[in-house]
């Protein structure tokens, strides 16, 4: 053969390996088997397991639970990775919503379409026909329970999940034979009925203890409440809970039979997980929570605990991104520092922990945010750790202070003091530190919106975005402490809803805790400062000193935010950026009580000039209003400015601006008096209000208006079911409406 055909047939040869090495490169990665999506269930089943009391039953659902509102549907799930989990964060989830977290973490997998839907009673009420579910009785079949959850037992694959509900309901993931033994195990969320005095009594795990549930490491849990468990012998624990016949229904469900690999594949961190068993992750900054406030020039130490639980030796790589805000102070040993970046490759023998530390300074000024964010253990990203510096602390002579007041060494000065005036007095007249603090009401009225988006009478409180808070406002912003805040529902500035927990919450002595009962009664709030050691002094009805379980109590059940003037101050004996105190409101009005519903209404929108009396000494509450009062009302309590008249009527003017701005189509009886019916027409189209409740309270009215309007908080019925739509509207009630006008 020539030189030639040698070496183009050479040539041929390497084009056809060329392109068949491309061809396999290219070649689509092949769909997860059945048997790998049930590996990646139960290993991350196993990481929220391997977090022990710090992956903990929800005994905040249960106070929920209470209500029995929404249907039973009363809880929501946190959509948050095991590794979130730390000693300084407890991840809280219910037996429902733990099964969801599962699915969530491993495939991006919402069960049965959201999260609020994830309840135990979504699960029983799955038709015997649906494609997830394998097996179901009820009682009423006559079926022996005994009989049907052995053959449940017999058919359930890696994934499934058994649900019962009956005097109780419950929901357990079937894991298998996770150790190789023959014996089959269930992951499960489990509590009790949970005593929220005691919920701070959690015993922590030794660092680096065995978590065997064999040798009964896992059993550590709060005194009522429950961790995440694993049982082994599924049978004989389904059959001892659930086999005497008091369930109403039990079903085995299978979500895996429509889950397609092709639209909800294996998520990176759930294939890392599978990779790596019983591997464990701590991330925390050890001197601070997010709770906690760092000052200019302190230092910051980041650790990340990584423990192997396994009998495999492990390589993992680490990245850590250094935030803004602060100074790396050294490169940690085995560290690589490039493009503000830190990384390792770590190398974890089996059954070994190791720790990497960073040393930082804070270099952010007073109110700013430093954020620990984007870093990575392998393909598991870290959780976020949130700080805001402060400009100044307590010295220990003003802490010393606080703590002769939790001694009652200052009985006798305090007994006199009012809730609102409380804080002032304890930091001007005790402390001798110059600190204003501004009203309870004009903290919620500025710094949130308030919505009843009403599940019966739970209430979302929403931060507002500080560009929206009047200059003059600007320094109680600055004194909230960002993600101390909660009640009911709440949505913090970090994008996930949250209900705090006390267990959680570091507070620092001198922090002001407002507290506003009863939401969107607007009953007068109760304030209390932390004294330390778990003492609280207590400024509602009567000032006293409080221990913690009353306030754990207190803050599941009320709507709260944490003021702490550190952040607001540079130093906290000056008065250099203190508004000027607003004066007290005054009630000139006769017929105007203390005590009536609507007499911090009244009293605030006369100082303010939106509302008047119809003489200089009454305010005539019971007295009916005409048209043109409520227009012009409404467009004062906007904040828009005062119209000229457009005819001989004096509302005219008012009448005209409605309808350009759309809120009437026609023209209306100025000197009429208006129903609330109509006055709900108008004030829900002036403020954009339509989102509707998912359940209609009022037996008398469907009108869309009114319902927007109750569910943001603004008005109420005339009892518990009726609105009497058709009634004429009162002066107090349009002062109150007026009023959450302004303030939702």
């Amino acid at each position: 053969m020539s030189k030639f055909w040698k070496r183009s047939l050479s040539l041929v040869l390497t084009l056809v390996l060329t392109v068949s090495l491309l061809s396999a490169f290219a070649a689509p990665a092949s769909a997860a088997t059945l048997e790998e999506q049930q590996q990646a269930l139960v290993a991350t089943a196993l990481a929220y397991w391997e977090k022990g009391v710090y992956a903990q039953y929800d005994g905040r659902g249960i106070v929920e639970d209470a209500k029995r509102v929404s249907g039973g549907k009363t809880r929501s799930t946190n959509q948050e990775a095991p590794e979130y989990a730390t000693k300084h964060e407890t991840l809280y989830t219910v037996c429902s919503d733990f099964m969801h977290q599962i699915y969530w973490e491993t495939f991006r997998y919402s069960l049965f379409g959201c999260a609020g839907a994830c309840t135990t009673m979504a699960f029983t009420d799955i038709a015997a026909d649906d494609p997830t579910c394998i097996y179901s009785f009820k009682k009423e079949s006559g079926e022996d329970p005994q009989e049907a959850i052995r053959k449940m037992v017999s058919l359930a694959q890696p994934g499934d999940v058994f649900t019962s509900y009956g005097t109780s309901g419950h929901s357990l993931m079937y894991v298998g034979d996770i150790y190789g033994d023959g014996v089959k195990y269930l992951a499960h969320s489990f509590g009790s009925s949970i005593n929220v005095a005691k919920a701070r009594d959690v015993r922590e795990y030794p660092a680096g203890a065995p978590t065997d549930p064999r040798y009964g490491a896992q059993s550590y849990k709060t005194s009522k409440g429950g961790t995440i468990r694993l049982n082994a012998n599924a049978e004989e624990t389904l059959l001892k809970s659930y086999g005497k016949g008091n369930q109403v229904k039990m079903s085995l469900v299978r979500p895996l039979n429509v889950i397609k690999d092709s639209e909800y594949p294996i998520t990176p961190a759930a294939k890392f997980r599978m990779a790596h068993p019983r591997l464990s992750i701590d991330r925390v900054i050890e001197e601070h929570t997010r709770f906690t406030s760092p000052i200019t020039g302190e230092k910051l130490t980041l650790t990340v605990t990584l423990s192997n639980g396994s009998k495999t030796a492990y390589s993992v790589p680490v990245t850590e991104k250094i935030p803004a805000g602060v100074k790396l102070l050294n490169t940690p040993e085995g560290a690589s520092l490039a493009d503000n970046t830190l990384t390792w490759t770590v190398e974890l023998p089996a059954g070994e922990q190791k720790v990497l530390t960073m040393e930082y300074e804070v270099t952010a000024k007073r109110g700013e945010k430093v954020v620990f964010t984007d870093g990575s253990v392998g393909d598991i990203p870290s959780n976020t750790i949130p700080l805001t510096v402060g400009g100044a602390k307590l010295s220990d002579a003003d802490k010393a202070k606080l703590e002769e007041i939790a001694a009652g060494k200052h009985d006798e000065a305090l007994k006199s003091i009012p809730a609102a005036e409380l804080a002032d007095h304890v930091y001007q007249n005790i402390l001798g530190l110059k600190v204003r603090f501004p009203e309870a009401k004009q903290i919620w009225k500025n710094l949130t919106e308030l919505q009843t988006l009403r599940y019966g009478e739970k209430v979302h409180v929403f931060l507002t975005d500080a560009e929206k808070v009047a200059d003059a406002d600007k320094l109680a912003f600055s004194m909230l402490v960002p993600t101390f805040h909660g009640g009911y529902k709440s949505w913090n500035e970090w994008g996930h809803e949250r209900i705090n927990d006390p267990k959680d919450i570091h507070v620092e002595a001198g922090d002001v805790i407002v507290r506003i009962p009863e939401l969107p009664k607007f009953a007068e709030p109760d304030v209390l400062i932390y004294l330390g050691n778990g003492k609280y002094l207590n400024g509602g009805k009567t000032v006293q000193i409080v221990e913690e379980p009353e306030l754990v109590k207190s803050l599941l059940l009320d709507v709260f935010c944490c003021l702490r003037p550190t952040l607001a101050y540079d130093d906290l004996h000056t008065l250099t950026e203190l508004p000027a105190p607003a004066p007290a409101v005054e009630n000139k009005f006769t017929d105007v009580k203390e005590g009536d519903w609507f007499c911090t209404y009244v009293k605030d929108l006369a100082a303010d000039g939106t509302v008047s009396g119809m003489t200089e000494t009454t305010f005539a509450p019971n007295g009916t209003l005409t048209y043109g009062q409520a227009l012009k009302l409404i467009v004062l309590a906007l904040g828009e400015a005062e119209p000229a008249k457009s005819g001989t009527h004096w509302a005219s003017g008012y009448l005209t601006f409605a309808k350009e701005k759309g809120w009437l189509t026609e023209d209306v009886p100025l000197d009429g008096a208006i129903t609330r019916l109509a006055l709900c027409k108008i004030a829900a189209k002036a403020r954009g209000f339509s989102a509707q409740p998912e359940k209609n309270p009022f037996t008398d009215t469907k009108d869309e208006a009114v319902l927007a309007l109750n569910n943001a908080g603004v008005i109420d019925g005339m009892t518990a079911e009726t609105f009497c739509p058709d009634e004429l509207l009162t002066r107090a009630q349009i002062a109150k409406i007026i009023w959450m006008l302004q303030t939702v």
